[in-house]
């Protein structure tokens, strides 16, 4: 089928579909979520034809979307038929009886992509066609999407894993930002300090080094917010969007902006799981978590993120809203948008 691990999720949630009620849930309210790779799984799902009956709702954490057509997964299979030298009558027999693990060791040397390709059985189109039309299954479900402050650009990697101490949080002075930012941005450099300091007040300058600074994609700020981006599409085919962006700044090592991954314990309120990274910082970091979680229960509940202390407003043409969960967790209009159109010369 080209797409048997969205067709495992599918039976999963038929499962859940017909199963739930006796465990007290409700077989006509569920939501599905997906965190980076899973992201593309959740939205993929979202988009086949045979899953309308089995979710409402869809939170679509840091998440990647699938933008591979059936020509992409015809070319990456024959890759891998080459690579194990298969003859045309021996590829189904072969590619069906290969144990997972001889399957995952032909997939890397061959070097093939992991991504499923829309076109194959019920996944038809993908989330967004080449004119940026909206799948019409993806259309009905309600949909909350969001990213961090850094993804992949964050200081962790370059002072955690490589002890380069420029990546210091306290050492990075307002001068030394500024002319490291000056390094990247040249001429829009006083355009972004400015957009940075509006967007965050209470963060010092040297985290501006850190931002997400992704083109596009479900993972880039950007991607999502830009003239052509994912919620902006979502929007013009009249779509709300309940979209977040995580800015709080981990206490750990100096301080660490919020990278990929590193949301999803507040989410789950399960911090705990990572005490040594809130130490010295533990109040606001339970604050931020109990807000994160308490919200995405609401639109579990819902479809609505909006709590007694919060009150969340979509993501829409006319208002471009996001919650920005921090030290003070605010719902804001705009609030970066002068900033990622310096970053990214708009």
């Amino acid at each position: 089928s080209a797409i048997a691990g969205e067709e495992d999720c599918r039976e999963a949630l038929r499962w859940v579909h017909d199963n739930i009620a006796q465990f007290g849930g409700d077989p006509s309210n569920v939501t599905i979520l997906g965190q980076s790779g899973g992201g593309a799984k959740v939205t993929a799902l979202a988009c086949m034809s045979d899953t309308t009956d089995l979710f409402q709702k869809v939170f679509v954490m840091s998440g990647a979307f699938v933008s591979n057509v059936k020509a992409d997964g015809l070319a990456n299979t024959k890759k891998l038929v080459d690579y194990l030298g298969l003859k045309d009558s021996e590829v189904v027999s072969k590619l069906t009886s290969m144990t997972y693990e001889e399957l995952y060791k032909a997939y890397k040397g061959a070097g093939c992509s992991w991504s499923a390709c829309a076109g194959n059985g019920t996944f038809a189109t993908p989330m967004f066609d080449e004119n940026g039309n909206v799948n019409p299954y993806a259309a009905q479900r309600q949909w909350m999407i969001g990213t961090t402050f850094s993804e992949f650009s964050a200081n962790t990697t370059a002072l955690v894993y490589s002890q380069d101490m420029n990546a210091y949080l306290p050492n990075i002075t307002d001068d030394v930002a500024a002319s490291r930012l000056q390094e990247k941005y040249g001429d829009r450099t006083d355009a972004v300090i400015d957009g940075f300091r509006a967007a965050y007040p209470t963060h010092q300058l040297g985290e501006a080094l850190y931002l997400n600074a992704m083109p596009s994609g479900g993972l880039a700020r950007w991607g999502l917010i830009s003239p052509d981006g994912i919620i902006t599409k979502l929007n013009q085919a009249g779509i709300p969007v309940y979209n977040y962006m995580v800015s709080y700044r981990l206490p750990y090592f100096g301080g660490q902006t919020m990278h990929h991954t590193g949301d999803i314990p507040f989410w789950f309120n399960a911090t705990e799981t990572i005490d040594y990274q809130m130490r010295g910082d533990e109040t606001n970091s339970q604050r931020v978590s109990h807000h994160m979680a308490d919200t995405m229960a609401a639109f579990m509940a819902s479809g609505d993120p909006s709590t007694k202390l919060l009150k969340w407003a979509p993501y829409t043409t006319d208002a471009h809203n996001t919650m920005v969960f921090d030290v003070k967790t605010a719902c804001k209009t705009d609030f970066d948008r002068a900033l990622y159109e310096a970053m990214m010369n708009q």
